[in-house]
């Protein structure tokens, strides 16, 4: 018997998504996204060097994003995700590419 944590599979327009974490087809990547309890998605999604945390709005996923910040690794970036309550931003992100603000975690 594997070890390996299975989740579910949300669609690419999120409208199966239930409650917890769901695997996501995310552009030509797979990210991990959940839904929030104000009709906003957040999901943790690859990037070419790092890992970004994003929010949205349900009803127009498809359109893209409101938000983002940038994690040196997956872990950070869904630890953060799973804690936010969505006021305000996450911790421990090291860049918010919307403004171009850095820090470090």
């Amino acid at each position: 018997m594997s070890d390996a944590l299975v989740l579910p599979t949300a669609s690419e327009d999120l409208s199966d998504l239930g409650d917890g974490w769901h695997e996501w087809p995310y552009g030509q990547q797979w990210g991990l996204v959940k839904a929030m309890d104000d009709a906003r998605y957040v999901a943790v999604v690859p990037m070419l060097f790092t890992w970004r945390l994003i929010v949205g709005q349900l009803e127009h996923v498809l359109l893209g994003h409101d938000d983002g910040w940038c994690y040196r690794t997956p872990m950070a970036a869904l630890v953060a995700a799973d804690a936010w309550s969505g006021e305000g931003e996450p911790v421990g992100w090291h860049r918010h590419p919307a403004t171009d603000r850095r820090r470090e975690p």
